[in-house]
């Protein structure tokens, strides 16, 4: 069918670059009609204008200051503010990363807070084109784009009762009309996408979310939701509702996830992109990052653009030249989500053209060659198109015979195997 909307969402960056965000927009052929960011973190994006933060933290804030000037004597009141930046309140951006990220959209960016944002933090939410969904529903033509920030569970900061998100519903349904809705809800439908287990092995959506899908869904296209990070990558279908979960995990060096949302008259088509961060390269353990951080590569993209050509390439002399294109390499293989042939075995390659050739793979465990030639547990192999085939044991004890079942496969196809070995299981 036509498409009616494009929409970009993601949720809960609370580690991920968002420059590499930025980025990956400013590449993107086409600008989305919406982006859409279903909160957490939200001054991350934002500094919070001082006069919005409550009287009471401003005031506890010259007190902690004072505390801290006493056992030094005076001292310079911007050097106190800078050791203690990560404070929101002494702490002024240089950048709206929402007003940035909102440019690069037709229609502007959606937002709500997150059930760890502080409601005052709420005031971040601003800037040319930037909209506080959950204060201000969108129209476009027959569709209204609704918010739900916060959640109903017992932790957080923003915390609504199930009947006050009953009630929110119904006042923005007669906002909007008789039109198709799209929801923007940091929480997830209950026992839709919202199963967790950071603090207990629970469901952790709304209720009233829930019931209202029950009620309307023949008129509900999407629900676009993070919070629970265990969910999020995925979407399902519920009666004629779509349900997304955009978020991503906030451990150190968890990739960001993005959803594109492609909104028909007769489907709703989701797929999804992944920004890996500069510490998943493989060879890039800390002291590289910080190397590399020193210089400006701070993401991914930065990394893969790296070349001899560069003069920054120069800057790097003190990381060993083979290393350092060994990971901008694996960069552009991350980034590109192709296969890098590199140079030393391109001239390899190119001797076994007219070969059918696979690139080749073993895992397996040492401890359990008692059980096996080699305690085998899984065989990959990928042809040069990226096709990739998997044979995995439930038992190790099944070893030879899946061996032998490969060996026939490799002798069938007359397949040429190419691998990289470093152990003598591999040899």
């Amino acid at each position: 069918g036509e498409l009616i909307m494009k929409i970009l969402a993601f949720s809960d960056w609370r580690v991920q670059n968002i420059e590499q965000f930025i980025d990956y927009l400013d590449k993107l052929e086409e600008k989305p009609d919406f982006i859409v960011y279903a909160g957490d973190d939200i001054n991350r994006f934002n500094s919070v204008p001082y006069m919005a933060i409550p009287k009471t933290l401003r005031n506890r804030y010259r007190e902690e200051l004072i505390k801290i000037q006493e056992p030094f004597g005076k001292f310079d009141k911007n050097v106190i503010e800078d050791i203690i930046f990560q404070n929101e309140i002494g702490y002024k951006m240089d950048v709206n990363q929402f007003e940035k990220i909102a440019s690069f959209s037709r229609n502007g960016l959606l937002v709500v807070a997150g059930n760890d944002d502080h409601y005052y933090r709420k005031k971040a939410i601003n800037g040319e084109k930037v909209v506080d969904i959950h204060d201000s529903p969108v129209i476009i033509d027959d569709y209204a784009i609704i918010g739900i920030e916060g959640s109903t569970g017992k932790i957080g900061k923003l915390l609504y009762t199930e009947k006050e998100i009953k009630n929110h519903l119904k006042t923005k349904l007669k906002q909007v009309g008789d039109r198709q809705l799209i929801i923007v809800s940091h929480s997830p439908p209950f026992k839709i996408l919202d199963f967790s287990i950071r603090f207990s092995q629970d469901h952790i959506g709304s209720t009233a979310l829930r019931d209202f899908l029950d009620k309307n869904s023949y008129k509900v296209r999407a629900v676009i939701s993070g919070h629970s990070h265990l969910q999020g990558g995925k979407f399902k279908e519920y009666k004629n509702t779509y349900v997304v979960n955009c978020a991503s995990h906030d451990g150190y060096g968890e990739p960001g996830r993005i959803a594109i949302i492609d909104i028909s008259d007769d489907n709703v088509d989701i797929s999804w992109k992944t920004l890996y961060e500069l510490s998943t390269v493989p060879g890039v353990g800390s002291k590289t990052y910080e190397k590399l951080g020193e210089h400006g590569i701070l993401h991914l993209g930065q990394l893969a653009a790296l070349s001899s050509t560069n003069q920054l390439y120069q800057k790097f002399s003190d990381i060993q030249e083979n290393r350092l294109n060994l990971i901008i390499n694996y960069a552009n293989a991350i980034t590109s989500e192709k296969i890098i042939i590199i140079k030393e075995i391109e001239s390899a390659l190119n001797s076994l053209e007219g070969k059918n050739i696979y690139f080749f793979d073993a895992e397996y465990d040492s401890e359990t060659t008692s059980s096996g030639p080699y305690g085998m547990f899984v065989l990959g192999w990928m042809d040069r198109k990226g096709n990739v085939q998997q044979e995995f044991l439930d038992n190790i004890k099944d070893e030879r015979e899946m061996l032998n079942k490969f060996g026939k496969w490799v002798e069938k196809e007359n397949s040429t195997l190419v691998a990289y070995g470093s152990t003598a299981a591999d040899a």
